[in-house]
């Protein structure tokens, strides 16, 4: 999708900021952790058991292939995650994940098209 224009730039920034920020974060935050902790009697285990699934399936599901990989998608995620406990609200991990991407996208960018 980076092929040098600015259309391509402003389309994979959406796809990033909409993508990954909003869709990935309503799903594993927002969904995931609400709906699994309700299964826990203790709602404070759950909330923590469903909060480590939670990065757990979402560091599986980029794939990381080595360390840095996995630095790389750990780290932020459970970032997110924490975000997403202690305001409970998903704006704070949505805002801080399409940021995340929206940089990485950038710096790509700079990077290859300077």
């Amino acid at each position: 999708m980076i092929d040098g224009t600015t259309i391509g730039l402003l389309s994979l920034i959406a796809l990033g900021v909409i993508g990954g920020g909003i869709t990935e974060e309503i799903y594993n935050r927002g969904y995931f952790i609400n709906v699994l902790k309700s299964v826990f009697k203790n709602q404070n285990i759950g909330l923590w058991v469903s909060a480590m699934l939670s990065i757990l399936f979402f560091v599986i599901g980029h794939l990381p292939t080595d360390a840095l990989g996995w630095f790389d998608i750990l780290v932020p995620t459970i970032a997110y995650t924490l975000l997403f406990i202690f305001t409970k609200r998903l704006t704070a991990p949505m805002v801080a994940h399409g940021i995340y991407n929206m940089t990485a996208i950038l710096s790509t960018y700079q990077l290859y098209y300077p």
